[in-house]
Order: C-alpha cells, then sequence, then structure tokens
C-alpha cells in the first residue's frame, strides 16, 4: 500500500500524506507482545529499507493502543 501511494504522491497534484498504519490490531492467534515485537523487528526495519532504497514514503507512522 505505501509504494501505491508513493506513486500517487508522484503522479498527482495535490497533497498526500502517507501514513504506515503496522499495529492497529493484534492479529488472531498471536499475542500483543509477539505482534508488537513482530512490528518492531521485522516490519519497521522492512519499511525503513523501502524508504532508504527510495521505493516508498513514509510521513507518518501510526499506533493505535487499547485497553
Amino acid at each position: 500500500m505505501l509504494r501505491v501511494i508513493t506513486k500517487a504522491k508522484e503522479q498527482m497534484e495535490i497533497g498526500i500524506s502517507s501514513t504506515f498504519c503496522g499495529a492497529h490490531a493484534v492479529p488472531r492467534n498471536t499475542t500483543s507482545e509477539e505482534a508488537t515485537e513482530e512490528i518492531l523487528s521485522q516490519q519497521l526495519p522492512a519499511v525503513l529499507r523501502a524508504k532508504e532504497q527510495g521505493d516508498v514514503v513514509v510521513d507518518n507512522i501510526d499506533v493505535f493502543c487499547e485497553k
């Protein structure tokens, strides 16, 4: 999705803000600790690599916490 948003930002003359929403729900059969670990060890590093390679532009990172 971030790649699609990046392409739209390049091709459209409107302001688009791209947001990584990795932590909005805990997947089924996963603990919140496991989900957090996956985001920190896998998802965020992958987003950073893609950003460094110029594949995506990420303006924001959003987290939703529910207790």
